[in-house]
């Protein structure tokens, strides 16, 4: 796996310091650089992989206990001993290996201008003055959450292991940076308008031992422009996109420790793109919480709400627990929603799950769903072919240790790009086949 986000905004020309818009022609997204202006239906600032090339201006360099000289943040001799309190739009804040405490984002914004936080590595560190290779072998890890009360931030931790799913993407260990919450607002549940085009890169989320503690991303309000890609949630609850609108949301692993959705939103939340992402054991009905679980992604209004131009493919949903209980795997109630080339395996008895888009011109192509205890809810929508579901011998090479790469081609329907363009290892696909992964 690699940041192939990243490499498809360079072929298409687009200055990583730009804000891109995206743009629905004939059912192909396409990433347009805007004009500048600030406008809150811009989707967030992407990076390259240096996250403060080309979008800030000054290095400020981070350690706990602080350099030995000035702590003016100018070099690691003269690191500061904490983030400061206040951050200078189009600064780049290079923190290395330790302990940070809870942080509020709450800089006044200054155009379009960006604030970056990155894990210091090896690599990308900012000044040489001082540097050490010991400030950046290791984790930053913030013992409370992180909450953004205004726009235009990144937050980067700069690398997992990309090797393996179940033992990659899951281990919090190779994250660049670990934190116990992330959330939009000065608090849980927010109040406010939340923060707009906000990118989060390579942070894994975890409660420690207490399964209860707030969930990794508890954006309420109206916040527009997110991005939120390479994470590892292993959060207490499920993560709120209420309101997320103009969201790009990509190969993020949910793992939950609670029983219920890993994503719900019940807030009107329009262009939300979600691809390329696992979904592990949500909806969890053997421990407390996993009663009354809609589906691992819910997207419905309570009682009412407009989801509409909702783009789901290319994830994965593994739900191995027998005895867990939902309404489906994936359920939108939205119009104009397409979900395509997504594979869903369920053990839950009854097989209670599947891939619905409850609305007006919702398409559902290209899944396959495998429920060894058979179905109640399976694929759904305004349009629903070329989708396979099994309750015996799926076509996969192991579901028993998560590989869930295809034993035979199971050509599916060309949809056009971004959705034939690869599968979810990054495979290119010439058929295409249907589900997450090409057959190769």
């Amino acid at each position: 796996m690699n940041k192939r986000t990243l490499a498809t905004f360079a072929l298409a020309g687009i200055a990583s310091a730009q804000v891109l818009v995206p743009v629905e022609t004939a059912g192909t997204i396409i990433l347009m650089a805007s004009d500048g202006a600030v406008d809150e239906s811009e989707p967030p600032p992407e990076v390259s992989a240096n996250p403060c090339e080309g979008v800030t201006d000054t290095n400020y360099h981070v350690i706990p206990g602080g350099g030995a000289g000035s702590q003016n943040g100018s070099d690691w001799s003269n690191a500061y001993n904490a983030l400061p309190a206040s951050l200078d739009r189009g600064g780049c804040y290079w923190i290395g290996d330790g302990t940070h405490a809870a942080y509020i984002f709450d800089d006044a914004t200054n155009g379009t201008q960006v604030i970056a936080v990155a894990k210091a590595t090896e690599t990308y560190h900012g000044s040489a003055v001082g540097w050490s290779s010991l400030f950046g072998d290791g984790q930053t890890i913030f013992s409370d959450r992180l909450s953004f009360d205004t726009n235009y931030y990144v937050v980067d931790g700069m690398r997992r292991d990309e090797s393996d799913l179940w033992t990659g993407w899951d281990d919090e260990d190779s994250y660049g940076i670990v934190t116990d919450a992330v959330e939009s607002g000065s608090g849980f549940p927010t109040e406010n308008d939340g923060a707009h085009h906000v990118s989060i890169r390579y942070v894994a989320i975890v409660p420690g031992d207490n399964v209860s503690s707030p969930v990794a991303f508890g954006i309420n309000g109206t916040n527009e422009g997110w991005y939120i890609g390479y994470t590892l949630q292993k959060n207490g609850r499920d993560t709120q996109l209420n309101g997320a609108s103009n969201l790009v949301y990509e190969f993020n692993m949910h793992h939950v420790l609670n029983g219920k959705e890993c994503i719900r939103s019940q807030t009107d939340s329009l262009n939300m793109v979600m691809r390329y992402n696992v979904f592990w054991d949500c909806c969890r009905n053997d421990i407390v919480g996993g009663d009354g679980c809609t589906a691992d992604v819910a997207l419905f209004g309570n009682p009412t709400a407009s989801f509409e131009g909702i783009r789901y493919y290319g994830n994965l949903h593994r739900r191995a627990i027998s005895g867990s209980k939902a309404d489906g795997t994936m359920q939108v109630q939205a119009d104009d929603c397409i979900i395509a080339f997504n594979t869903v395996y369920d053990d839950e008895d009854g097989g209670n799950g599947g891939l619905k888009c409850i609305g007006t011109g919702g398409s559902v192509r290209n899944n396959i769903a495998y429920f060894p205890n058979g179905m109640s809810n399976n694929i759904t929508g305004t349009t629903a072919n070329n989708n396979s579901t099994y309750t015996s011998s799926p076509p996969f090479v192991n579901v028993a240790t998560g590989d869930f790469h295809l034993t035979e081609a199971l050509a599916g329907a060309a949809l056009g790009s971004p959705y034939d363009d690869e599968d979810l290892d990054g495979v290119v696909r010439s058929t295409p086949d249907r589900g997450a992964y090409e057959f190769n």
